[in-house]
């Protein structure tokens, strides 16, 4: 029976006691932030504000931002673009008195500055997730307690660093970070070539070329041009046969870096020659086409020089799948060669590229 009374007693004090536990649990009080936006020139697609906010309150489920005159912190973020090839995104967190609670930094040298968008909005979240009741502990609170001497170990150490003076964090992200909003890249290019093996001996031409990259993808290039004619003499004095050419072709670039402003890039593809020959200075002068089908491999470099336009040299090899050989006839009815195609055959190109 004791036993009884005692437990009885003690579940009415809990029950008791209970709500004045209660009452000192508060739930924690988050604050409203105010966004800051600023941005260099060449930033202007990068992520917007609006879609930043979106994207933050989306992750912590609750709305963060809110006016200007009831934000109790700020986030002030700054976007540029270093030296046309790094995108670098600066945060700095402060409070309504603008004290400095903290900074990050992003950096990345993506192609497109939405590389930025995921890791940004998450920095961001987790930069004003903490909440209210944490901050407020970090503040000094003044107490009326007696001041105690301080021994001279506590004199020599090193006072703690405030959060006005905490240096900023530096985040990279790898250059094949994830773009979602990378649009198609589009170059278009001109350029002057000289050929070796296609026709007889060295012939200049020009090269046109298109050429579009998705994000993520290799780049596609379809290109065409011609070789000014070539003369090979055989045969009685001053006869020959005059060669020109025209020619198309499509490459797959699957390769492509950048060192430092110079980006290069390797191909493989195909092209498809029409070539012409006509004869001259034989008792009888006939004409013929033939179309040269062959394999190529191409290393291109470009330079950027003034904004969209860069320098852009480039080489490739050709295998032709068949070398067509020219002869004529003889007065004793047997053939002699007037020009046969090389196995292998080289262009170097020299010009210019637009990005469209």
């Amino acid at each position: 029976m004791r036993v009884l009374e005692i437990a009885f007693l003690s579940a009415w004090v809990v029950l008791c006691t209970h709500p004045a536990f209660a009452s000192d649990v508060r739930a924690p009080r988050h604050v409203g932030v105010r966004l800051d936006l600023s941005r260099q020139p060449g930033t202007e697609k990068c992520l917007a504000a609006g879609a930043l906010q979106r994207a933050v309150e989306a992750r912590l489920q609750r709305r963060i931002f809110v006016a200007d005159s009831s934000a109790q912190l700020v986030i002030r973020l700054r976007l540029a673009l270093r030296n046309q090839r790094q995108w670098t995104a600066e945060l700095r967190l402060e409070d309504e008195t603008g004290l400095n609670l903290g900074e990050r930094t992003l950096t990345t040298s993506a192609p497109h500055c939405s590389a930025l968008d995921d890791s940004l909005a998450l920095i961001v979240a987790l930069l004003v997730d903490a909440p209210l009741s944490d901050r407020e502990q970090v503040q000094p609170i003044s107490t009326g307690t007696v001041a105690v001497p301080a021994s001279e170990a506590e004199l020599a150490a090193p006072a703690p660093s405030s959060p006005s003076t905490t240096k900023a964090t530096r985040i990279e992200l790898p250059p094949s970070t994830l773009a979602p909003r990378q649009p198609w890249r589009w170059e278009a290019s001109a350029g002057a070539t000289l050929a070796l093996g296609l026709l007889p001996g060295k012939t200049f031409g020009f090269e046109l070329a298109v050429s579009g990259k998705a994000p993520r993808a290799p780049e596609l290039r379809l290109f065409g041009g011609a070789y000014a004619p070539r003369e090979a003499y055989a045969g009685p004095s001053d006869a020959g046969a005059r060669f020109s050419a025209v020619f198309v072709g499509f490459e797959v670039c699957p390769f492509e870096g950048q060192l430092r402003s110079l980006r290069w890039s390797t191909c493989a593809g195909q092209s498809v020659a029409w070539l012409h020959a006509a004869a001259f200075g034989y008792d009888q002068n006939t004409s013929t086409d033939r179309l040269i089908y062959a394999l190529l491999a191409r290393g291109a470099l470009l330079l950027p020089l003034l904004g969209p336009v860069s320098a852009r040299l480039s080489a490739r090899a050709e295998l032709p799948l068949a070398r067509p050989g020219f002869v004529y006839g003889t007065s004793e009815n047997d053939e002699r060669s007037v020009y046969e195609m090389n196995p292998l055959s080289a262009v170097l190109e020299a010009g210019l590229s637009v990005a469209l």
